[in-house]
């Protein structure tokens, strides 16, 4: 027997890309999953992970993009418009 709190139900809205939208719930009609029920889904699996149930982190590339940003973001910036600027700016290491 179900207790009225089990009963109850809350809405979650979310915006969504519609094209993401549209090929994620093609795939979940294949699959015979309504969007409510991949959502309900995926709710359990957080509770059961205690967190997203799958990796969220930046890729190698995005990680070393990051990192040059971070190592750059104080330095002044130079324009360099000939090849003799260029060539003063490696010379100067500046």
């Amino acid at each position: 027997m179900q207790t009225a709190k089990q009963n109850q139900s809350k809405r979650v809205q979310a915006i969504v890309d519609a094209e993401v939208a549209d090929q994620a719930e093609k795939i979940l009609s294949d699959l015979g999953v309504t969007p409510t029920n991949a959502i309900n889904m995926f709710y359990r699996q957080i509770i059961i992970h205690g967190g997203l149930p799958f990796g969220v982190v930046l890729s190698e590339r995005q990680r070393a993009t990051h990192e040059l940003l971070e190592a750059t973001k104080n330095q002044p910036v130079q324009e360099i418009k000939t090849q003799a600027d260029l060539e003063k700016f490696i010379a100067n290491g500046d």
